[in-house]
């Protein structure tokens, strides 16, 4: 029902016919754009706060998954798209497709470095995030220094994942990490953890969040040890840590 709610106000309220826009008065205070992440149509220091949540590594296969968004579009508008989703672009790893670590970790990066060049000296990245598997995470902060960005708050808030079909009754994560982000204005990295966890999961998305946060400089395998000794204590550990991910880079 949302969803359907959602393409009712779309075909309402967004023309690409300028004289409809005329007819109703209406000032449109959005732009809607469609593209690649990597080349973002907006101009340099303009944009003063980004909210955002990339891909959880291989958590959903986004490319795959738009194939069925396409047969609800032509249901619902009773038009056919002439394009389909370039799967060669994913950034999330598949393994049928050959796609690992290393091409998410590159792919991340270049979006965050478009992201950087897009933000304010005083603008704000806002993200979500939570993965099961660590070279998410490495691959998360490694590309957030490498694109100038700073953590300097962590939080956790719950996610909706207990009413997702796909994710019920699994390790998947029922809580999300939001980290915000500034560009680097000094090296000490100082950050502030906003809310404190109380059950294990919480503890976890706040190490690995901490992690990233304080050893974005160094090689995978220290930042690996590092978040193993921060969750020693946790009985159940969603997160997975691959001992020797030689695909990525520091």
């Amino acid at each position: 029902m949302c969803s359907l709610r959602a393409a009712k106000w779309a075909q309402e309220n967004i023309s690409d016919d300028s004289h409809l826009r005329e007819k109703r008065n209406k000032t449109i205070p959005f732009t809607i754009v469609t593209g690649n992440s990597t080349q973002q149509q907006v101009g340099s220091n303009s944009v003063n706060l980004v909210i955002t949540d990339p891909p959880y590594y291989d958590a959903v296969q986004y490319g795959e998954l738009s194939e069925l968004f396409l047969v609800w579009a032509r249901i619902i508008t009773g038009r056919q798209r002439m394009w389909r989703p370039n799967l060669d672009l994913e950034t999330v790893p598949n393994s049928v497709r050959k796609i690992g670590a290393q091409h998410y970790q590159l792919m991340l990066r270049s979006i965050l470095i478009e992201t950087a060049r897009t933000m304010r000296r005083s603008g704000r990245l806002l993200l979500t995030y939570h993965s099961t598997d660590f070279r998410g995470w490495f691959a998360l902060g490694s590309g957030l220094r490498d694109a100038g960005l700073n953590i300097i708050a962590l939080a956790v808030a719950h996610s909706e994942n207990e009413k997702d079909h796909c994710k019920r009754n699994s390790s998947a994560f029922s809580t999300d990490l939001i980290i915000e982000c500034e560009k680097k204005k000094t090296k000490n990295r100082v950050f502030t953890i906003v809310t404190a966890p109380r059950r294990s999961e919480q503890r976890e998305l706040i190490a690995a969040g901490r992690v990233i946060a304080e050893l974005a400089d160094e090689q995978y395998e220290l930042v690996a040890r590092k978040f193993s000794d921060l969750t020693r204590r946790i009985k159940y550990r969603r997160i997975h840590v691959p001992l020797q991910p030689a695909e990525l880079k520091t």
